[in-house]
């Protein structure tokens, strides 16, 4: 997520104007779930700041921060490439669709065009289940052992789940 947070912070500033750090660290958990650090955001926002793709003011006590044009343009430049990338990413995805489960893929694809369109919020229960999926995806691979406890951890976390309804 650290990758990310250039981007977030970019973006909040271009779509909600003046912000604090602060308000971006809340921005960034509630849209993501992570909660940047002080220590990793407002070194990030300096950078941004002599880079000239933010510019910020003393306003009381806290900074504000605000996007100015070069940084419209390289957040612009950025969705461009992304909005590319993604693109190729679902295209190739779409072409191997009958190797995956169709509903479990057509949601995955649906992630991906929100991300193409610069949406980098995910809900953080499917943020943890695509990382669930990314740290098993060798299963095949793992110790008899090793699956069934993985299989225990994730029956028991569904049933967990399940009961909440």
């Amino acid at each position: 997520m650290k990758g990310n947070l250039k981007l977030l912070a970019l973006k909040y500033l271009k779509n909600q104007g003046e912000l604090s750090g602060t308000e971006i660290i809340e921005k960034v958990e509630k849209g993501t779930g992570w909660t940047p650090s002080p220590g990793t955001l407002y070194p990030l926002l300096d950078k941004l700041d002599k880079e000239g793709l933010l510019e910020s003011e003393k306003k009381g006590r806290s900074r504000k921060f605000s996007i100015t044009d070069k940084g419209e343009e390289k957040f612009t430049e950025f969705q461009e490439e992304q909005e590319k990338y993604w693109g190729q990413v679902i295209q190739s995805l779409r072409n191997y669709k009958e190797m995956f489960d169709e509903e479990e893929l057509e949601d995955f694809i649906y992630q991906l065009e929100q991300a193409k369109q610069g949406n980098y919020e995910i809900p953080y229960p499917k943020m943890l289940c695509y990382r669930i999926i990314d740290s098993i995806k060798d299963y095949e691979e793992k110790s008899p052992e090793e699956q069934q406890k993985i299989n225990e951890t994730l029956e028991n976390t569904l049933e967990t789940v399940e009961d909440l309804k």
